[in-house]
């Protein structure tokens, strides 16, 4: 039998206001800064958000007024958003003779592209798109067979959406070596195909709160003001004094990534870290080959696993044992199973989620309780 270990026995910390993106559920929040996000997933169990620091370089995000139209569309502003506001804005093609979109611009450095917004199905089938400069990614969405698709020629790296009850999470990625302006759009169309229709209403569609940055997961929402607004990253750790000696050596949690190891490109992603003994640190993350590793500053790798799978807000369990030199993954796609590396020591510091360092990015997802330890 296993011990539960609560968030209660744990410190959190952000600076910034935050909302929870629940699949098969909804958004959660706002929760005031130094506020832990705890939120229930859609299996009951509860999570608690952790994230590195992530720029919305789109100024007001929640401003209808401020949606650029291409060809006159109906917009509909004061739209029932997902947390019981009005910040939501209906788009409503009704011209067979051309199509009909809106957009907003932003500028964003050089690097990791993500462009994400809220959507709601009114009918029919939408499509959106960064469109900069000639360097068009386009990601398509049909509300009739909850697929994703994207243009032959324009195809993003990733892209992909979220389930949220009535309302979709819809988001792509890319890279691109340039800085500047991008418009990030969106547009209504028939299920048929995505060029504008001989009928009327070509499609209509309601959109909240876009988000465009520089990194490479699917981020939590941040609001913006007149200028980009960067949320805080958030931490979650237990302090030594509080860790019993089961925690340290055999324990399992389970971890809801907000990304993909298909998203990994040059990064690498913390899933936890420890202080271990006098100036190192012992780390658990996935590599950019998406297989699971156990290392620390001082004595290299303990464990390195074969690639695992997952998709972006999947449900994943990590059980380790460090006497054993064991670790076994379950609920991936992929790669699921024990593997067996070299024992590790177990930790005399605190363990954390969300600390980050210039080798290992933060965790960037959601962890679950209880976490379970036993003897």
């Amino acid at each position: 039998m296993g011990y539960p270990f609560r968030f209660r026995n744990g410190i959190y910390a952000c600076a910034s206001e935050q909302y929870v993106t629940v699949p098969n559920v909804g958004v959660r929040g706002p929760y005031a800064a130094g506020i832990p996000p705890i939120v229930r997933g859609a299996n009951g169990r509860k999570m608690i958000q952790v994230e590195e620091a992530v720029t919305n370089a789109l100024a007001y995000s929640r401003r209808q007024d401020l949606w650029i139209s291409y060809n006159t569309p109906i917009i509909t502003l004061n739209v029932a958003d997902p947390v019981g506001g009005l910040s939501a804005c209906t788009i409503e093609d009704n011209d067979a003779a051309s199509q009909e979109y809106i957009g907003r611009n932003s500028s964003l450095a050089a690097g990791i592209r993500v462009f994400q917004i809220y959507v709601k199905y009114n009918n029919y089938r939408y499509y959106w798109h960064d469109m900069s400069s000639g360097d068009e990614r386009i990601s398509t969405f049909d509300f009739q067979t909850d697929t994703d698709g994207a243009f032959p020629g324009y195809v993003p790296t990733y892209y992909g959406h979220v389930s949220l009850g009535s309302w979709k999470l819809l988001y792509l990625m890319y890279s691109d070596a340039g800085a500047g302006l991008r418009n990030c759009c969106i547009c209504p169309a028939r299920a048929s195909d995505l060029t504008h229709q001989s009928v009327t209403p070509v499609g209509i569609v309601t959109a909240w709160e876009p988000l465009v940055s520089n990194i490479n997961h699917i981020p939590s929402i941040i609001t913006t003001g007149s200028d980009a607004v960067t949320k805080a990253k958030s931490e979650f750790y237990f302090p030594a004094a509080k860790i019993p000696a089961m925690l340290r050596k055999r324990f399992s949690y389970d971890v809801m990534p907000y990304w993909s190891t298909a998203m990994l490109a040059s990064q690498r992603y913390q899933w936890q870290s420890a202080n271990v003994g006098a100036g190192w640190t012992q780390y658990c993350y996935i590599a950019t080959d998406g297989t699971l590793v156990i290392t620390d500053t001082s004595h290299g790798d303990y464990i390195v696993t074969s690639p695992i799978t997952f998709a972006p807000f999947s449900l994943v369990n990590l059980a380790f044992d460090a006497d054993a030199g064991t670790v076994t993954v379950s609920g991936a796609a992929g790669g699921n199973g024990t593997y067996t590396g070299t024992a590790w020591p177990a930790a005399t510091g605190d363990l954390w989620w969300g600390m980050g360092t210039s080798a290992v990015q933060q965790f960037n997802g959601c962890i679950g309780e209880p976490i379970i330890a036993w003897n």
